[in-house]
């Protein structure tokens, strides 16, 4: 399961989310709230299309911090393995 994280109006959102292969937001399955005083997130009950249709500015923005943040793992992990010399043609 891929997640998303944002925050909108001084609460820290975590979206269970489809994303396909190519990096595309499919849908949420689920949305959590963090709650800082149990310091951890919590499944709130809301109806996800209007979740998602309210807040799709702001999970376009997450999936575009999710695909940048994966691109670049991959980067450094190439470029990790091609310095420790486990990279040969």
């Amino acid at each position: 399961m891929k997640y998303l994280t944002f925050r909108f109006a001084g609460i820290d959102f975590k979206i269970d989310a489809d994303i396909n292969q190519e990096g595309e937001f499919e849908g949420a399955w689920g949305v959590s709230a963090w709650n800082p005083v149990k310091r951890e997130y919590e499944p709130i009950l809301c109806n996800l299309e209007e979740f998602e249709k309210e807040m799709a500015d702001h999970i376009q923005v997450a999936l575009e911090e999710y695909n940048l943040n994966k691109r670049l793992f991959w980067e450094d992990l190439a470029y990790e393995t091609k310095r420790e010399g486990g990279y040969e043609r």
